[in-house]
């Protein structure tokens, strides 16, 4: 519950997709929760070793994918035999989501709140 109010609660409503929250730059996916470093003081209350981990791709402030996650069991994510695979798809999302943006298949909507196909629908497959 608590990472799920950091998402939605903290980044969701109160502060947008800021650094604060995304500096676990890993590859192209980022990690979730940040390091309790910043001066955002949800991310102080869950601590350095909190357990779990959650993927996500930040397009802009007002656009986060999230992924798969789970129990970080060792210090380094790629370590972690839980989630080595989840890490390795959520990095292949993130490309793929990518080229979708620069071939302009996807394109960011003009209120920029969310992604959608060239022809305006919101349905994409990748």
């Amino acid at each position: 519950m608590q990472l799920f109010r950091l998402i939605t609660e903290s980044i969701g409503n109160r502060y947008g997709a800021t650094n604060d929250f995304f500096d676990r730059i890993v590859n192209r996916a980022q990690e979730l929760p940040p390091k309790p470093k910043q001066w955002v003081e949800e991310i102080k209350d869950l601590g350095i070793n909190f357990p779990l981990r959650l993927f996500c791709y930040r397009v802009t402030e007002n656009i986060v994918i999230l992924f798969n996650g789970g129990i970080k069991e060792s210090q380094a994510t790629q370590d972690s035999k839980n989630l080595r695979v989840k890490f390795f798809e959520a990095q292949v999302f993130v490309k793929k989501i990518e080229e979708a943006l620069q071939s302009e298949t996807i394109e960011i909507s003009v209120d920029g709140r969310y992604l959608q196909n060239f022809d305006v629908t919101t349905d994409t497959i990748l």
